[in-house]
């Protein structure tokens, strides 16, 4: 089977960004243009739609271009041989008039039109991309990014699929909106991923919505977003993330909720990754029985580390898998034992017994390693935590760098000590 190539959440985030600045600044324009008048009403039509229309044109031009760079380095990341990328065509300017005239017959609110006109960019970039994976034959997938909207979900859920015109409408992407960092992502072939988008997720998410149509469970997934969300963001925004319909609150087992102190950084756009760690976090707190309290930055390890008595974890790492390897930390550690903390003698011994057979048979046969951390030095502690983390992401479908294995055998034997001594009941 050939090895799956990826482009790593780093370098999709850091493509999203090049592509929001792209469209604020799009927006930007706008305002500052209005605010040399009183009021949008102010200004002459045909002055505004010439206006308009020029920053369409110049920055749709660039939201293009970074969308054909972006489809030919997956071209050469894959190794495949297309024609260059060809450039969408910018909006016309009866598209950007009748843009202008809408939204300003509902309301002469500069924001609204700001942002209508930044849509009408980045509607540019994602022709691009759908243009040249229509006419090569690519694969497609929508890829939630921040503060996503329930159409957005529900697109995402399809994960990937073969480029088809039925995903677009009078000749553009059939969904897109202002506000929104989510995008499509191309592949020539099925051994290419995005790190960290899990389509099973949002697969959960939209068919675990109430109703029997799309349009109901579209709506039902509304609704609970604004619940979810009412006094912080609009009705139409949601944190992707954050939304798994079995878990509400990280609960310790002492019934103690568990405190989240991450500092977020929008300029990082580090966001979307807390969140995802928040999301792992709160569900393994709900399946296990932690000693954890605290979860913040400062760690003192370089991805993170949990103090001995399990109940305070601190990552500086912002990846899924370090935050569900110290989650394995905040159940039982070694040194709590040693300084008579707890008493999991036998859990240790099992997991003792485990790490001896699995070290020789990665002897006999290297591909039954589980990561390379797992078999560096001989604490048992990173041993169990390595274990859990390979398993853990197995069951939950969570992507993992190429540092660790494919062979689950003894992460999942680990995987069942733990259950025994510390899941639920």
């Amino acid at each position: 089977m050939a090895d799956t190539t990826k482009i790593s959440r780093s370098e999709w985030l850091r493509y999203i960004e090049r592509l929001r600045k792209i469209n604020d600044k799009a927006s930007d324009d706008i305002r500052r243009f209005v605010s040399k008048y009183d009021s949008v009403e102010d200004i002459d039509r045909n002055t505004l739609v010439d206006y308009a229309y020029g920053v369409a044109t110049k920055y749709g031009e660039g939201a293009a271009s970074l969308s054909a760079e972006m489809y030919e380095a997956v071209a050469m990341l894959e190794g495949k041989r297309v024609k260059p990328a060809e450039v969408a065509d910018t909006p016309t300017y009866k598209e950007v008039a009748k843009t202008v005239n809408g939204i300003i017959k509902q309301s002469d609110n500069t924001n609204m039109l700001a942002s209508g006109v930044g849509r009408l960019v980045k509607r540019t970039g994602i022709d691009t991309v759908m243009n040249n994976a229509l006419r090569d034959g690519a694969e497609w997938a929508w890829i939630p990014s921040g503060d996503s909207c329930a159409f957005c979900i529900m697109l995402a859920s399809q994960g990937w699929v073969k480029a088809s015109r039925k995903a677009i409408k009078n000749g553009h992407a059939e969904h897109i909106h202002a506000n929104c960092d989510c995008t499509y992502a191309v592949r020539f072939d099925s051994n290419l991923e995005v790190e960290g988008y899990n389509p099973a997720e949002y697969q959960r998410m939209y068919y675990g919505a109430e109703g029997k149509t799309p349009e109901e469970k579209i709506n039902s997934m509304r609704r609970m977003f604004y619940a979810q969300n009412k006094g912080i963001v609009g009705p139409e925004s949601s944190k992707a993330e954050e939304f798994i319909p079995s878990v509400s609150k990280a609960i310790n087992k002492n019934g103690k909720e568990i405190e989240f102190d991450f500092p977020v950084s929008d300029k990082e756009r580090l966001n979307n990754l807390r969140n995802e760690q928040k999301s792992i976090l709160t569900s393994l707190s709900q399946e296990y029985n932690t000693n954890l309290e605290m979860v913040t930055s400062g760690a003192k390890q370089a991805a993170g580390d949990v103090d001995i008595t399990g109940t305070i974890m601190r990552l500086s790492s912002k990846h899924s898998e370090d935050a569900i390897h110290e989650f394995a930390h905040t159940l039982a550690n070694t040194d709590a034992d040693k300084f008579g903390l707890t008493n999991n003698k036998d859990f240790w011994n099992e997991i003792r017994k485990v790490r001896t057979e699995y070290r020789k048979a990665v002897r006999d046969n290297p591909s039954k390693r589980i990561s390379s951390y797992a078999d560096a030095g001989n604490s048992l502690d990173e041993f169990m935590a390595e274990a859990f983390t390979q398993a853990i992401a197995k069951e939950k479908g969570i992507q993992l760098p190429d540092s660790y294995g494919g062979d689950y055998e003894y992460a999942e034997k680990v995987l069942q000590i733990i259950n025994k001594y510390f899941k639920r009941k």
